[in-house]
């Protein structure tokens, strides 16, 4: 639905942006003011978004981070005064935003501001579309993506699998920029493919500019050893969630070993969280993720690099 109105939109001046890479963008330029003593650089970045949009349409509109939540009222404004309308999908309705988060009651007001300048349309669906209708042709329709149980044959196997997509070439320890002044280590990698175990990537403090960074250098990631995981554990489900979001939106070919088959993954509570809900939105994702169509898509890096070589920027 969003593709169909950004690209039916009859103007120019118009910006689609993933959520995540949008605030991360704007945290860059707001910190490259700040390192100049510049006055309210959150205004001045607004004001120079708004010489250039009309109409900003952001995907997958949801608050994870603190840092984001801190600056979404403050900034957008800005946006709304300067007349820049906001096109918008979300897994939550408003008020259902940062639900638990740090510190929610200062993001509170950005609530009724969202709700004020833009008009909410529920448009949920009972049928998820990731999934075939007929089941056995989703099943058979799948590649071997994600191996379970861990046992020596699936490590056998997903160790093929790297050198395949590599091409052999074994880079350990690979060094790549996430923001200015941070960068994130690589344990195993080479030609556009990396290889994690499961705990350097949901088990340290990452976010969001992680996974971005990872899915800007990588067409292809493994991630060995994902044990079972309980809902419960908040951090480490919102990490798993947040991976899957940014790697399905940049079309990274994801392979797993894993301890459970993808529908007994998770050990749930029965609770209805927010993160329950998000983790059915992963599996189905990840089920998405598994198929022919989804991997013949270039993924975000595949794409950049198929434009540097025809001269394109």
């Amino acid at each position: 639905m969003m593709d169909l109105f950004y690209d039916t939109l009859p103007i120019q001046e118009k910006s689609r942006q993933h959520f995540n890479e949008f605030m991360l963008g704007v945290h860059a330029q707001i910190h490259t003011l700040n390192k100049r003593k510049v006055d309210d650089p959150m205004v001045i970045v607004g004001e120079e978004f708004a010489k250039k949009y009309r109409v900003l349409c952001l995907d997958e509109f949801q608050v994870t981070d603190i840092a984001d939540a801190m600056i979404l009222k403050s900034f957008f404004e800005v946006l709304f005064a300067l007349d820049v309308i906001l096109v918008a999908t979300s897994n939550r309705p408003p008020d259902d935003l940062y639900y638990n988060g740090l510190q929610r009651s200062l993001f509170l007001p950005f609530i009724p501001l969202l709700k004020t300048e833009c008009r909410v349309v529920d448009i949920d669906s009972a049928v998820d579309y990731r999934y075939s209708p007929d089941e056995q042709v989703s099943k058979e329709e799948r590649l071997p993506t994600y191996l379970a149980p861990l046992d020596e044959s699936t490590s056998d196997r997903v160790m093929t699998i790297y050198n395949r997509l590599s091409g052999g070439v074994q880079n350990r320890g690979e060094s790549i920029e996430v923001v200015p002044g941070r960068n994130l280590t690589v344990p195993l990698s080479g030609n556009g493919t990396a290889m994690f175990d499961y705990k350097d990537l949901l088990e340290a403090p990452l976010g969001s500019s992680d996974f971005i960074a990872i899915c800007r250098n990588f067409h292809s990631v493994i991630i060995k050893n994902l044990p079972l995981l309980s809902v419960s554990d908040r951090n480490l489900v919102r990490r798993f969630i947040l991976m899957i979001d940014e790697m399905y939106q940049h079309k990274v070919k994801l392979y797993i070993t894993a301890a459970r088959d993808l529908n007994n993954l998770f050990v749930r509570t029965g609770a209805g969280t927010d993160e329950e809900f998000a983790v059915d939105r992963a599996i189905s994702r990840l089920v998405e993720m598994q198929s022919k169509r989804y991997m013949s898509q270039p993924s975000h890096f595949e794409a950049a690099i198929s434009i540097k070589s025809k001269g394109l920027y």
